[in-house]
């Protein structure tokens, strides 16, 4: 669900999750990963809008960025879903970061003497 919508529902369960250490992971690396994605797609979108050669540069790189992200976002969708913690290289360190931060531990459960 962390993926469902990009990292807008990854920013809910992040705040949202306070126990559960693989949502808060997958939550985190949507936000991060998928963020980003969105970011460098307004920014190719913006530069598209350049007069005579916006388009014919940046109009191919903003398809490519929306495929790749596209492919990612289900990828990670469908690998949470089957349980895997599927790392991406760089954001997923961030991600373990971010997971840690407000997240509620449990106490160890201590012996009462008899």
């Amino acid at each position: 669900m962390s993926y469902l919508f990009w990292w807008v529902t990854g920013l809910i369960f992040l705040f949202v999750e306070r126990k559960n250490r693989f949502v808060r992971f997958h939550a985190a690396q949507s936000v991060i990963t998928l963020g980003s994605a969105f970011i460098v797609y307004v920014i190719v979108s913006l530069l598209k809008a350049i007069p005579f050669i916006g388009g014919l540069i940046f109009g191919p790189i903003q398809s490519i960025v929306l495929v790749i992200a596209l492919l990612l976002w289900a990828f990670l969708m469908f690998r949470a879903y089957k349980g895997a913690k599927t790392r991406i290289p760089i954001a997923a360190d961030y991600a373990e970061i971010l997971a840690d931060k407000f997240m509620v531990r449990r106490s160890p459960k201590t012996k009462k003497a008899k």
